[in-house]
């Protein structure tokens, strides 16, 4: 499925034609869709969270999706009428032979940038989901040894959350500049962790004191896909914290079959997780060498996630193991 919405989102009409605005696509909600008995069609109503008087020219709800990214609903672009801060609402006509409301995930908008002329185009998630593109903080970007832009993402959420099929699709500079694309999906990513994504880039350094922002999809617990984009760096410091906390445990060996060690310098407990974020195994670890034994456990083949916190509640590592 998001597979499917990376395709749509690159070759979107609106998209090739224009670029991602950051800062404006994160003040942008769309807080509530109702069908128009009148005209026909949808109501959509977007807030603007902006200064007073802050306005957007040349707004438009272009189009709207389910979360195939099929569409569902048409609607205009250009309004002569600015988009000032706060609460608009926009018109859109059913395009879909069947279309309902209840199946709106994605709604495009489109308004003119007042300082290049370019129109810039948000994909925003419907229910807007502003709060939980605030749990995601990127720490760093750099270039890898094999000339690849690396992107770490910090997670913040408890050990029990987990987002399935993540990927870094853009980063771009502050002139919204694509320096990089990101192509492969993980399977997942677990609440308190970090995680490393490697996209293309066709440039040959990165400043030191590099700012942008970038582009982050996921599929949600519920099954759905969000889309956020990110400021860099990061403006969370506390997130920034948490992360620097996180110590590199060595769980071995991994691959596993029935039993793998954890050296620990203090009491803790960990915490298997698969795949789909359920959690298939919890032990107390004590410090020293703990012997971790699942003979008489149904754990089956394949890719999970160890967790491991301290006394304190506080995430101390997170790894990812195979079991053969």
């Amino acid at each position: 499925m998001i597979r499917r919405l990376i395709y749509i989102i690159t070759s979107s009409f609106f998209y090739s034609l224009s670029i991602l605005s950051q800062s404006v696509c994160n003040n942008l909600c769309v807080s509530d869709i109702e069908v128009n008995d009148t005209l026909g069609g949808v109501n959509v109503e977007v807030v603007y969270n902006a200064m007073p008087n802050t306005f957007l020219r040349y707004p438009g709800v272009t189009a709207m999706y389910n979360a195939n990214m099929d569409t569902l609903y048409l609607g205009s672009w250009g309004s002569f009428m600015p988009h000032f801060s706060g609460p608009r609402t926009y018109w859109a006509a059913q395009y879909a032979v069947t279309a309902n409301v209840e199946d709106i995930k994605y709604v495009d908008f489109v308004y003119q940038d007042t300082l290049s002329g370019l129109y810039k185009t948000c994909l925003l998630p419907y229910p807007c989901n502003a709060e939980l593109c605030n749990q995601f903080c990127p720490t760093n970007i750099e270039l890898d040894s094999t000339g690849s832009l690396a992107v770490d993402i910090f997670y913040d959420d408890t050990a029990s959350a987990f987002i399935s099929y993540p990927l870094v699709q853009y980063v771009f500079d502050n002139n919204g500049d694509t320096i990089g694309e990101g192509t492969l999906n993980f399977f997942g990513q677990i609440g308190g962790s970090s995680q490393t994504y490697t996209l293309s880039t066709n440039i040959n350094t990165l400043d030191s004191n590099f700012e942008g922002y970038i582009m982050f999809i996921y599929g949600d617990q519920n099954g759905e896909n969000q889309v956020c984009y990110i400021d860099y760096p990061c403006r969370m410091t506390a997130i920034i914290e948490a992360e620097n906390t996180m110590k590199n445990i060595e769980i071995f060996p991994n691959p596993f079959t029935n039993r793998f060690q954890i050296p620990m310098e203090e009491e803790g407990e960990l915490y298997l997780i698969n795949p789909l974020g359920h959690q298939v195994l919890r032990r107390e670890l004590n410090q020293g060498v703990n012997t971790i034994d699942i003979t008489e456990e149904y754990i089956g083949k394949g890719v999970y996630i160890a967790v491991i916190i301290n006394r304190n509640g506080n995430r101390i590592t997170q790894m990812k193991m195979i079991k053969k």
